[in-house]
């Protein structure tokens, strides 16, 4: 794993409560495992949340993960290793699922994730990914060293048919969204390429320093201007937020 996602996800905040979609996307998850499938690989499993789901349904599950802190809360058979190079023999699980990781892998990283998940599957791989993500509006610059990254560590973003080509054997594909705020494309425009203002975000971790304070960001009036515009312009106006889900069956 590269130095600056690792500091990502060592950094994160990974006791914080779910949200209710965070909690219905993990709910939704166990609804389309095909009903042939005892054993699984939780990929990218970070602290357990959907590996506990799945092991208290009854599935022999297996979490990994390559950060030592979240694998730390996980309470079922657990392997340190990163997505690029899974812990695991060939085609050694009925499924993998690989859920909200894809999206923080680079090149050639990301590559070799998507090579490993079909690897170590048996027959089934289900992803989920943000939908359609415009990656400026969560982006953010650290206060200390002058960086510019996503908040939550993601690098690519997917529309549905991107991710139906992840793989052959795509067998079902979801669109599950909700409506939220919508920025206007030139105010974005303005705020993020012009005058180089970025988004205030919580419990952030500098992916190049390792700094923690972000609070500057916060008191901005720039920003604050811009937000405060944005929300005038697009007054009622939302857009889809959601993720994608997608099941394949291998040969």
């Amino acid at each position: 794993m590269q130095a600056g996602l690792r500091a990502h996800f060592e950094g994160a905040v990974w006791d914080e409560p779910l949200t209710p979609w965070e909690q219905s996307r993990i709910a939704h998850i166990p609804r389309v495992i095909p009903p042939d499938v005892r054993t699984i690989a939780d990929v990218g499993c970070g602290d357990g949340r959907l590996t506990h789901a799945l092991a208290e349904l009854g599935y022999d599950v297996v979490g990994m993960d390559g950060s030592p802190r979240a694998l730390e809360k996980v309470r079922v058979p657990k392997r340190l290793c990163d997505v690029d190079r899974l812990d695991a023999p060939d085609a050694s699980f009925d499924l993998v699922v690989c859920t909200e990781v894809l999206e923080h892998l680079p090149d050639p990283v990301f590559a070799r994730a998507v090579a490993e998940l079909r690897r170590v599957a048996r027959r089934w791989v289900i992803v989920t990914v943000p939908h359609a993500e415009d990656l400026r509006e969560a982006s953010v610059r650290c206060p200390q060293c002058g960086g510019v990254f996503h908040a939550y560590g993601h690098v690519r973003s997917f529309t549905a048919d991107d991710v139906r080509r992840l793989m052959p054997g795509n067998d079902l594909l979801e669109v599950n969204t909700r409506p939220v705020p919508a920025w206007h494309p030139r105010l974005l425009d303005l705020r993020t390429d012009v005058l180089r203002r970025y988004a205030w975000l919580p419990n952030c971790v500098c992916h190049h320093c390792g700094n923690t304070d972000f609070s500057a960001g916060r008191r901005d009036p720039v920003r604050r201007l811009i937000g405060a515009a944005n929300k005038l312009v697009m007054w009622g106006r939302t857009r889809p937020r959601g993720y994608v889900l997608a099941r394949f069956e291998l040969d």
